[in-house]
C-alpha cells in the first residue's frame, strides 16, 4: 500500500481567505519514503496573518522568487503522483491532515480542478491516532500535537526544518512508522 504524507504551510487558518504558500508530499511505501517533493507558490499578493510567518517563518519576497503560479503547482503534484499512484486514488496521510487537505482541495476549487480525480475521500491522520492510542492506554499522557509527538518519539529536524511543508511532512512519515511499531 502506498500512501501520500502532506504537509502545508498557509498564511493563516482559513483555506478560502489564507494564503497556501508551500506544499510538502512524501510518497510513502512500506515503511520507506521513496520519493519527496516542496511545492512554492508564487502570488502577486499574499493573504496572511503573522502569527502564521511567526511560525513557518517564510520570507513572501523569496517566495514570489522561487515559487510557481497554482495551475502548475497542480501540474506539479499531479505529475510527482501519477509517477507513483498511476491510476488509483491517492490516499492522503498526515498529522491533522484534514487542515492541510482543506487547503488543497481549495487550491483545485480555485483553478477549475476535479480533486476528487487524483484524491481519494479516505486519509490517514496520526493526530488521531494518537489520540484513539491514549484513549486505549498506549501512552500514559495525551502527545496527539506533533510538538508533543515528535519529542515523545525523539524526533529531530535538521535545521531550520521544522515548520517547513517538506520537512514536516517527512517528520510526519517518521511518526507514522513508530505507530506501526507499537
Amino acid at each position: 500500500m502506498k500512501l501520500l504524507f502532506l504537509d502545508v504551510e498557509t498564511g493563516g487558518m482559513d483555506e478560502v481567505v489564507n494564503s497556501l504558500l508551500t506544499i510538502g508530499m512524501a510518497v510513502w511505501e512500506d515503511g520507506n519514503i521513496l520519493d519527496s517533493k516542496e511545492i512554492y507558490i508564487k502570488k502577486e499578493e499574499y493573504n496572511v496573518v503573522q502569527q502564521a510567518l511567526d511560525i513557518n517563518k517564510i520570507n513572501l519576497d523569496e517566495l514570489r522568487n522561487k515559487g510557481i503560479d497554482e495551475q502548475e503547482a497542480i501540474n506539479q503534484i499531479e505529475d510527482f503522483c501519477g509517477k507513483y499512484f498511476a491510476d488509483e486514488k491517492i490516499i492522503s496521510a498526515g498529522h491533522n491532515v484534514a487542515f492541510d487537505m482543506g487547503f488543497i482541495k481549495s487550491l483545485y476549487r480555485r483553478n477549475s480542478k476535479d480533486y476528487y480525480k487524483t484524491f481519494s475521500y479516505r486519509f490517514i491522520d496520526t493526530g488521531t491516532l494518537l489520540r484513539f492510542m491514549y484513549m486505549q492506554g498506549k501512552f500514559e499522557k495525551d502527545i496527539s500535537s506533533s510538538d508533543k509527538a515528535f519529542e515523545y518519539f525523539n524526533i529531530t529536524f535538521e535545521q531550520d526544518k521544522r515548520h517547513t511543508a517538506l520537512g514536516d511532512t517527512e517528520a510526519t512519515v517518521k511518526l507514522f512508522n513508530k505507530l506501526l511499531e507499537i
